[in-house]
């Protein structure tokens, strides 16, 4: 049947969410270690955020067109599927690497792009900031506990765990009951949900260029590990504290973001780690803005699955940005030519205040 559903069973979400996000993050945390380790380029690596990307709007258009039975099997597909890369990741070598994150980037994809859909299924308000919660723990956590593996330990233990973590999801994949429900059409404003263009490429310049600068300028694992970890303690924080915003606009929530990850900039200029540690905060508020209150108005203003299309075409777009475009600047035209990525979150909220002001109207609040 094909329509909107009621997730039966939110626990499994939870459950689901923390144990897939452990497994993943321990992954994500050390493709672009184990890239720079194998002397790649900052402009290649930043290519490989490129290749992360595409597999989510990919699978997104791919799910606006499916019926909603296809849900479960995406989601067991990319836990299987997640298992057998964390395996393959023990026996890598230079040549085999870059065939496994490829692959890694279009399996982990149906995962995300699954429980997003589901979330909007859910009965009952804030279910967009639950979820974003329900996976900020281990942000915050696994990089800092996987920094430390790797340097005392290996990066293969870090994978023997990635790959338990992820046998373990499949017996916490959530159940459905689908009910048909009107479909909504599109209300979504793109001047609003251009702000997850900017957390977008916030992020992806985190992983694919701050993360092996830092290795490349001597920057132990532990230490890379607790840098990332602040980023998302303060993402956990902001969606946390972002339970307790219920009357700001959504335009509110655009400009806060913007102007929160629009000092990342300063990286280009000063890589000491304290100065990183106090960007990673800001990012991480500004992140979780965007990835919290513009998504929780992109699910309340279209149909579920177009929702999640909107969202992850716009955020992935920045990602790309954030990772190629950083990779290049930072290669070819120093650290300093990273402020042309990051004075685009200022011209956006100067134009967006301006033709608001010009235009008037209300603005909506998110869920």
């Amino acid at each position: 049947m094909s329509g909107d559903g009621k997730m039966s069973d939110s626990f499994r979400l939870l459950a689901s969410s923390i144990l897939f996000s452990v497994g993943l993050f321990s992954l994500t945390f050390s493709f672009p270690l184990i890239a720079a380790s194998y002397h790649y380029s900052y402009s290649f690596i930043g290519f490989l955020g490129v290749v992360l990307a595409i597999p989510f709007i990919v699978i997104a258009g791919i799910y606006t067109r499916l019926d909603f039975k296809y849900l479960r099997p995406g989601t067991i597909f990319s836990y299987a599927g997640s298992v057998v890369i964390a395996v393959l990741m023990i026996f890598r070598n230079e040549h085999t690497f870059i065939y496994i994150y490829v692959t890694a980037s279009l399996v982990q994809a149906f995962w995300w792009i699954t429980s997003e859909i589901s979330l909007s299924l859910v009965q009952g308000e804030g279910n967009a900031e639950k979820y974003s919660a329900g996976w900020g723990v281990p942000n915050a956590v696994v990089p800092i506990i996987a920094g430390i593996i790797v340097q005392y330990l290996s990066f293969d233990i870090l994978f023997v765990i990635s790959a338990a973590s992820f046998a373990l999801g499949l017996f916490f994949i959530p159940k459905y009951e689908f009910r048909p429900v009107k479909v909504r059409f599109s209300n979504v404003k793109l001047r609003y949900v251009a702000s997850l263009l900017f957390a977008g490429i916030s992020m992806g310049f985190i992983f694919f260029v701050i993360v092996p600068v830092l290795k490349y300028y001597g920057i132990s694992y532990s230490i890379i590990g607790i840098i990332v970890g602040i980023f998302g303690a303060s993402s956990a924080v902001g969606y946390i504290l972002l339970n307790f915003m219920k009357d700001k606009t959504v335009k509110f929530y655009a400009v806060l973001s913007s102007v929160l990850v629009f000092p990342t900039f300063i990286f280009g200029i000063n890589h000491h780690v304290i100065l990183v540690s106090v960007l990673m905060v800001s990012m991480g508020l500004g992140t979780s803005v965007a990835m919290s209150k513009i998504l929780a108005y992109v699910s309340g203003s279209a149909s579920v699955r177009l929702g999640v299309f909107y969202y992850e075409t716009v955020f992935g777009l920045g990602a790309m940005i954030g990772s190629f475009g950083g990779g290049i600047l930072f290669q070819y035209f120093g650290g300093s030519s990273i402020i042309i990525l990051f004075i685009l979150p200022i011209i956006y909220v100067v134009a967006l205040l301006v033709f608001d002001r010009k235009n008037g109207g209300r603005d909506p609040v998110p869920n």
